[in-house]
């Protein structure tokens, strides 16, 4: 009886395994691409099912393509098969990340849009159709220093010249934003003089690539814009990947 009642509970086991939800994805998620200039790279950070070995083939912007490293097979450079960088694995899903190093031209390229600091992409995976989505330009001389303050980012702009401020908003993150002026609560549109300090609080920006970074905008009432790019430091919560898989399916 002992031994029919092991078998019938090994079968359970195997049952259950069988029919228990696996982690699986229609397409790869890519969740952070930026062009870094002060680095001269491209890196995207994407979704997929942990046992899915895809990986970047191309990024194309107005039909250029950029293109990750290869790997060398037999000392010749063999099939754009390059090994991804591993970031987290949550639930069966894995976070990925490839670096595109780019030459004078690309860089230059990417950046010629002076006006605009995203760009929209085609990103080919290996296996899959071609995805859509959306980057951003990160310019050396933009860079600026946060500071944190209980788990929260914070950024203090001073305005250069006298503006009203139409717009606060910021890129490829998934924090919340809010703002003071001169330490009291506004509400868009208001006016800044110049020397105004305007203090930005991001709750939650979660970090989605080894050097992920937040795009800060900020647009004046004759569009004007100010950008700034600060460094995400919150990580991971447990169980993000497959809330990001399940928001997207």
């Amino acid at each position: 009886m002992k031994k029919w009642s092991g078998v019938l509970l090994i079968l359970s086991f195997l049952l259950a395994y069988w029919l228990w939800p696996k982690a699986n994805i229609e397409n790869p998620i890519v969740v952070s691409a930026q062009v870094m200039e002060s680095t001269s790279t491209m890196t995207v950070s994407y979704i997929t099912a942990k046992k899915d070995d895809t990986h970047l083939m191309e990024v194309a912007v107005n039909r250029k393509g950029f293109y990750p490293p290869s790997r060398k097979e037999n000392g010749a450079e063999g099939r754009n098969n390059q090994v991804p960088r591993e970031l987290a694995t949550q639930n069966g899903y894995q976070l990925r990340e490839a670096t595109i190093k780019l030459d004078t031209e690309e860089l230059a390229y990417l950046l010629s849009n002076e006006s605009s600091r995203t760009f929209s992409a085609d990103f080919s995976f290996d296996n899959y159709s071609p995805i859509k989505a959306e980057g951003i330009l990160l310019l050396e001389d933009e860079a600026a220093e946060g500071s944190i303050d209980q788990e929260q980012l914070h950024y203090k702009f001073t305005a250069p010249e006298s503006m009203t401020v139409f717009t606060v908003g910021h890129y490829s993150s998934v924090a919340t934003v809010s703002w003071s002026l001169n330490s009291k609560e506004v509400k868009l549109p208001f006016e800044m003089e110049k020397g105004d300090t305007l203090d930005i609080h991001f709750a939650g920006p979660y970090q989605l690539g080894s050097m992920d970074e937040l795009l800060v905008e900020i647009q004046t009432a004759d569009d004007t814009y100010y950008t700034r790019h600060l460094k995400e430091t919150v990580q991971l919560p447990d169980g993000y990947l497959k809330q990001l898989v399940n928001e997207n399916r």
